[in-house]
């Protein structure tokens, strides 16, 4: 049995992407264009903003309790308050450019750690800390000193 309930959704429109609340998933992943608090939708055809969430959120959206973005400059002020207002606990994200090979060595890492058959008897939320503890390690250590590749950081909201 998998340690936490994760749903691969593709959303092209930001009606789409809005309605990821209806999910009964653990995570949220968000991988996208991103630029403070814009993230591109319908393959760079239309922008949804934190403030849409936001606004989603005072409606009573609620979004899985963790999100995980490799959406670039996605760890921001404005996107922890928006997913704060979704009802989001945690949110792992990167305040920097997020390039392609950073987005698949991240998530690889994360995910193994958190879908693995390990830590049972916690709670999904303290896997996905320990997960991205994890994930960090391995992540850091694929890059030799001085190569520049995004951090991901860990946001208790």
């Amino acid at each position: 049995m998998p340690r936490a309930n994760v749903s691969v959704s593709r959303a092209f429109t930001k009606t789409e992407l809005l309605g990821m609340t209806t999910q009964t998933a653990h995570v949220l992943h968000v991988i996208a264009h991103g630029q403070g608090d814009r993230i591109q939708t319908g393959n760079g055809k239309s922008n949804t903003t934190s403030a849409d969430f936001t606004l989603l959120g005072q409606k009573g959206g609620i979004l899985p309790q963790i999100v995980v973005s490799t959406a670039c400059t996605f760890y921001n002020e404005h996107w922890k308050a928006a997913l704060q207002a979704c009802g989001v606990k945690i949110l792992i994200a990167s305040p920097q450019e997020v390039t392609p090979a950073n987005l698949v060595a991240f998530d690889m890492s994360f995910y193994a750690a958190l879908l693995s058959s390990t830590r049972r008897g916690k709670s999904t939320l303290a896997r996905a800390e320990e997960s991205f503890a994890m994930a960090q390690v391995y992540y850091e250590s694929l890059w030799p000193i001085g190569t520049p590749h995004a951090k991901f950081q860990i946001a208790h909201l």
